[in-house]
């Protein structure tokens, strides 16, 4: 493996363990927090700022945080996988 291969897949580990790590829980709160808006605009009054405060840090085992991880790891994996030479 050439030393510019090595760096390629340090330089997209180290990506993937950011994006894991931070990005999931913005992307997590910014959909949360869009969605409820979205659903105020609709008429649909059932959630409010402190549901979505709930639903991101006192359900147990964080469903909303694995959904967007799940979402995001299968589309990143999707397109990403070329470029690694693998098959999903």
């Amino acid at each position: 493996m050439s030393s510019g291969a090595v760096v390629k897949r340090i330089v997209f580990f180290l990506i993937h363990q950011f994006v894991g790590t931070w990005g999931v829980a913005i992307a997590a709160a910014v959909f949360a927090y869009t969605s409820i808006g979205l659903l105020h605009l609709l008429g649909l009054n059932v959630l409010g700022s402190r549901n979505a405060n709930w639903l991101l840090t006192e359900l147990p085992y964080f469903p909303v945080q694995i959904g967007v991880a799940l979402w995001s790891g299968c589309g990143c994996g999707f397109f990403l996988s070329p470029s690694f030479g693998t098959r999903c």
